[in-house]
């Protein structure tokens, strides 16, 4: 690339030429003088000048008044900002020099800095800075005159657009107030959106086509006109010529009143399905305004995107994964995104409303010590904080899962009357989309170009322009090197250097991609964007619409700040109603949610292998929405659903599924054969254990056996030692048990060896962390150890594993509390909280206790006794509590603190005290949870989520339950057993 900065004497003459700064650049100078402001001063100086000249020379030749002095002060506000980013980099590398050196004065830190401030208040100490750093001078001169052109350009349109301006915007102004510049991301030579303010009102002024505004205007007016729309969206009114346009200036209004905030979701529903079928990704929060009870996109230059460009896909999963979220609507951004395999830990989606989002990964380097000879740039989180995306009445803003009702429904009106309308829809989009339709194509993420523009304003990368061309070089190392890419890396370079954001388009009936407004390259897609969108509206469907509105559902529970924060206030806005039909039985139940996973698998394309789009518990106990992963008790469990319905039905399309997903699951998780070190059997390695023996006892397909004993010997090799977690869900307590229980059916002798390795791990632990510093219960709690150790024990017959489990289970009953008839919940902040689940409270402690029952058989021992006679009691308590208070209403459905762990509690009781009584309650309870999600809806594990498709917190596990209730011979996963069928 052939850049020249010989042309760029005009500013070193302006530095060497200038005498005392005006009164605008004086106060920028005072401003910034902790950030070398002194430095700027030349250069603000000189644009100053070139900014009266023009601004004169408009006013003479326009005859339009000009404020001058505003729009002046704006110009030179934005462009000191510019400044700062620039230079800011070169001048803390050379003051450090100096100070090496030497080379300042001063008896404190500031004092030293206000002297190097004043030194490069010179000019001839300046000219040696441009004179050493040649391509800053470059930046600086292209970017004066870039604005200086932009500027003339934007007020000669303004004179000639006055009169359209008025009949399309109905603003009819005399005089330019103000011109607001942004400091931000530039295209094709230092251009971006203007805001301009008139005697008459706001207008804002795009630097490009808006012939992709004036597409969405028709589909507006089209959907607009259908009855069945219940309310209209908003139009922006817009002006477009062929390289720019104008449009009304959308300001931030709360809603009047509460039912107006109804009216704003059921409208972003209506406008995400226009979107959706059309193929928009790009209403990120800063694209989208709050104006009352009306959602507005403001950028609608990237309006369709397209993809076709790359490759066929290979047989890969997770590409196929990325590919329906980005066709779904996920894909938009205009719901609340919070993806596991996205490069952004934060939540940019067009209506979420989570201010102060900080990130750990996107951080931006920050001035610190400044005004001292310490000054430096700090790499430092950054916090996002978008207000006017956000929905609000009466100073607070609105949370949009409050409003899924609002937000389905107008989707679904919408995309119904769309669905319904096909060809009017055809017609619509192939007539408005005209050859002069041009639209944005993002090639690459913004984010991206931002950080090589950053890095390059280093000084390593401003004395010579190869030393920046390569570094921007390396933005293209991860590409596939083809003849239409490498036209377009260069394209992308040539903007680069001139510290322009890429500007990649196209128009809408060609195959050719237009770079940054100047050249072309021939047939770089594969389809056009009209194909593309009539692609798009041909696939969607009833099948379509359903998934849809479940991703939806999805979405907006990864807002929840803490999903398990418990209240006996479930959500109650929407609940997904399932097992419509009266007469269905367990089976038929169970099947009905086997055939929602069938319709919401992702598959690779030869359909060898699928993943769902799944709600994973994340940290800060946030969800993320991520592939399904092989812990049982989130995605693993499903696994298991599947392929035990597959045993009870017959239907080998479920037996295909729960295989297809293990294959995913290996993909996606196990391909690079990582040792996952997680020591549980609900959540870790003890989890392919578990799935992969259940799949050879299904099938009797000798490759899962093998797998299974692959992930045995690991366990056996692992170095077990120091501090691991102990209890059922998270740690070894859970491995120790389904390890023996594996041990008792099969007599494997690894097995053994196995649990008396981590037996001794869990004494030691318990021993040296202090025995009773322990929770309650079954999941994380005395219980746990309890079962862990005494069944150890009985099987080794090593009396210090029985000793230590008895003793806990004393210590236990020190909570019981005779006012409530339960174990004390001991967790922070739960002291009042009386559970009866599985995990905490009188359901899981009842499971444990009538496996101790069975175990502790001597009776001739005296201790033994005494244990037995405390394990009856407990039994007694807990079962009477788990059946006068684990069914409440206020209780949700899940296994792990639901009514169907509850339910698959009793059915294990019943078998193992031989009870069929409780068999029976578990019957009754079973068609009470059945009849109440048929009529009322599915209630989740996780505070105020909609639908789960995971194990122990959702539908998978409910579905697991109901073949239990089918067939209770089938093994409780809540109990860790095992079950041969294959014998």
């Amino acid at each position: 690339m052939d850049i020249s900065y010989e042309n760029n004497n005009f500013i070193r003459d302006a530095v060497i030429n200038f005498s005392s700064p005006t009164n605008e650049v004086e106060k920028l100078r005072i401003k910034n003088k902790d950030y070398f402001g002194n430095f700027y001063t030349f250069f603000l100086d000189f644009y100053q000048q070139k900014l009266v000249n023009t601004l004169e020379n408009a006013s003479k030749e326009n005859n339009l008044k000009l404020n001058k002095h505003k729009i002046i002060s704006s110009a030179l506000e934005a462009f000191s900002q510019e400044l700062i980013q620039l230079c800011i980099r070169t001048l803390i590398v050379d003051i450090n020099e100096r100070k090496e050196n030497g080379l300042l004065e001063g008896k404190d830190s500031r004092l030293r800095y206000k002297n190097y401030n004043n030194l490069i208040f010179k000019s001839e100490y300046v000219a040696g800075i441009l004179n050493k750093y040649p391509v800053l001078t470059y930046l600086i001169s292209s970017r004066i005159s870039n604005k200086i052109l932009y500027l003339k350009e934007v007020l000669e349109n303004l004179r000639k657009n006055r009169q359209d301006i008025y009949r399309e915007l109905k603003i009819e102004f005399d005089e330019v107030s103000n011109i607001y510049f942004s400091s931000g991301d530039t295209h094709n030579g230092g251009k971006n959106v203007l805001i301009i303010e008139t005697n008459q009102g706001k207008i804002v002024y795009k630097p490009h086509s808006l012939s992709p505004d004036i597409l969405f205007n028709s589909i507006v007016d089209y959907v607009n006109n259908s009855d069945k729309i219940l309310k209209k969206i908003y139009k922006i009114r817009t002006l477009n010529y062929k390289d720019y346009g104008y449009q009304e200036f959308i300001d931030y209004k709360e809603c009047e009143t509460s039912e107006k905030l109804n009216f704003y979701f059921y409208r972003v529903g209506v406008s995400l399905s226009i979107f959706h079928i059309i193929g928009c990704d790009d209403l990120h929060h800063e694209n989208l305004i709050a104006h009352g009870e009306y959602p507005v996109v403001i950028d609608l230059e990237t309006l369709i995107k397209n993809n076709s460009m790359y490759k066929p896909r290979n047989n890969n999963l997770i590409d196929n994964f990325h590919e329906d979220i980005n066709y779904s609507v996920l894909g938009t951004m205009l719901l609340p995104l919070n993806l596991q395999t996205s490069i952004f830990d934060f939540d940019l989606g067009g209506i979420s409303n989570d201010e102060n989002q900080t990130s750990e990964i996107w951080k931006s380097y920050i001035i610190d010590f400044e005004g001292t000879d310490e000054i430096q740039l700090t790499k430092k989180s950054v916090i996002m904080n978008s207000t006017q995306n956000r929905a609000a009445y009466n100073g607070k803003a609105a949370d949009p899962k409050d409003y899924i009702e609002e937000i389905l429904k107008g989707f679904t009106d919408c995309y119904n009357f769309v669905l319904e309308n096909k060809s009017g829809f055809y017609d619509l989009v192939k007539t408005v989309g005209s050859s002069n339709l041009e639209v944005r194509q993002v090639l690459r993420a913004t984010s991206i170009y931002a950080r090589f523009l950053e890095a390059s304003t280093h000084p390593n990368y401003l004395s010579s322009f190869e030393e920046r061309k390569e570094l921007f070089k390396k933005i293209n190392i991860a590409e596939g090197v083809t003849d239409k890419f490498s036209k377009k890396n260069l394209n992308e370079l040539e903007s680069l250097m001139c510290n322009d954001v890429p500007y990649f388009s196209t128009m809408y009936n060609s195959l050719d991609l237009i770079c940054n407004k100047s050249t072309s390259i021939v047939n770089f897609f594969r389809e056009c964007l009209l194909d593309v969108v009539l692609n798009k509206i041909k696939s969607i469907s009833k099948t379509s619409l359903k998934k849809q509105q479940y991703y939806i559902r999805m979405s907006l529970t990864t807002t929840i700040k803490d999903s398990w924060k418990r209240t006996n206030k479930h959500n109650k806005k929407y609940r997904p109603k399932l097992f419509g039909n009266n007469n269905k039985n367990y089976l038929e139940c169970a099947t009905e949610i086997g055939d929602l996973f069938l319709e919401t698998a992702i598959w690779n394309n030869d359909r060898s292998k699928c993943t769902w789009v799944t709600p994973i518990i994340s940290e800060n106990n946030k969800v993320k929405l991520g592939p399904l992963n092989f812990d049982l008790y989130e995605g693993g469990g499903v696994i298991l659903f599947l392929a035990l319905l597959g045993k009870e039905t017959g239907n080998k399309e479920y037996f295909d599924l729960a295989f297809a997903g293990m294959r995913g699951i290996e993909e996606l998780f196990l391909s690079d054969d990582k040792m996952d070190g997680r020591l549980s059997l609900f959540t870790g390695i003890g989890s392919l254990a578990y799935i992969y023996y259940h799949l050879y006892t299904y099938t009797n397909d000798y490759k899962y056996y093998e797998k299974f004993k692959k992930y045995i010997n690991k366990i056996n090799e692992m170095n077990i030692s120091g501090d691991i977690p102990l209890d059922i869900v998270g740690g070894v307590s859970s491995l120790i048990v389904f390890l023996l229980n594996l041990y008792k059916e099969t007599k494997l002798d690894i097995l053994n060896s196995v649990c008396c390795k981590l037996g001794n791990t869990l004494y030691q632990c318990l021993e040296k962390n202090g025995k009773y510093n322990y929770l309650t219960g079954l999941s994380h709690g005395y219980s746990g150890f309890t079962w862990a150790l005494c069944y150890l024990g009985h099987i080794t017959k090593d009396e210090k594993y029985t000793t230590l489990g008895k003793e806990l289970l004393k210590r236990e009953n020190k909570f019981f509390d005779l006012n409530t008839s339960n174990w004390k919940d001991l967790r922070e902040g739960e002291g009042n909280s009386d559970p009866v689940y599985w995990c905490h409270g009188a359901g899981g402690i009842a499971l444990s206790r009538a496996f101790l029952k069975n175990l502790l058989k001597n009776k001739e021992n005296v201790v033994d006794k005494e244990v037995d006679k405390e394990v009856d009691k407990d039994l007694n308590c807990a079962i009477s509590k788990l059946l006068s208070d684990g069914f409440k209403k206020t209780t949700d459905h899940s296994l792990c603190h639901g009514i169907f762990g509850n339910i698959d509690i009793l059915l294990k009781l019943s078998e193992l005290l031989n009870d069929i009584d409780l068999q029976e309650v578990a019957f009754k309870e079973a068609q009470n949870a059945i009849n109440y999600i048929r009529n009322k809806g599915f209630i989740p594990g996780l505070q105020d989520h909609f639908d789960l498709n995971t194990f122990m917190l959702g539908l998978g596990g409910v579905g697991y339950s109901l073949l239990r209730l089918h067939n209770p011979v089938n093994p409780s996963l809540l109990a860790m057993e095992v079950r041969s069928y294959n014998e």
